[in-house]
């Protein structure tokens, strides 16, 4: 046991390249855009919020593949919530960047509130990092160990996942 969650802890330190956040305050008619770079073929769940600052404003969230016009996600007036999405498949088996972007959008019929601020914050999880371990156990009537050995499972999928994407960027 103590071996196992030794390795648990290790895995775990390393996984943590399956997950990313970003926080940032908005201003009045502002766009902000970053790049993720997510892998292929996997399921991504995100968590966003909005916060007030100052004034009042309305946010909209897209997502979308950074060479595409197709948006796999979109958002307008956010507040709170969660997002689920599956990233393509292409032959190439690198991760590919994906265009996040945060935007006010100034509509005629709005009292322009040039001072108006939000935080805005949003977490990605995939790999390992999207499971629900406890919600699985329970379902599958699982002891601790065995949730503990699941999760070593997938982290080790998920590092070797990233060895052979690391190996074909060479």
């Amino acid at each position: 046991l103590v071996f196992v969650l030794g390795v648990a802890a290790y895995l775990s330190s390393i996984v943590l390249a399956m997950s990313s956040s970003l926080n940032i305050e908005m201003k009045y008619g502002e766009t902000r855009c970053f790049r993720e770079d997510f892998p292929p073929s996997t399921h991504i769940l995100g968590e966003y919020a909005v916060a007030d600052v100052e004034g009042h404003m309305s946010l909209n969230l897209r997502i979308r593949r950074t060479h595409s016009t197709t948006s796999m996600f979109m958002r307008d007036d956010i507040t709170k919530g969660t997002l689920s999405m599956t990233t393509s498949d292409h032959e190439s088996k690198q991760s590919e960047p994906y265009d996040i972007c945060v935007m006010h959008h100034i509509r005629p019929d709005d009292y322009r509130d040039t001072k108006a601020k939000r935080k805005f914050h949003i977490q990605f999880r995939w790999g390992s990092q999207a499971v629900d371990y406890a919600t699985m156990a329970k379902k599958e009537h699982w002891d601790d160990i065995r949730t503990a050995v699941k999760r070593l499972q997938n982290e080790l999928e998920d590092v070797l996942g990233e060895l052979d994407e690391m190996h074909v960027r060479e």
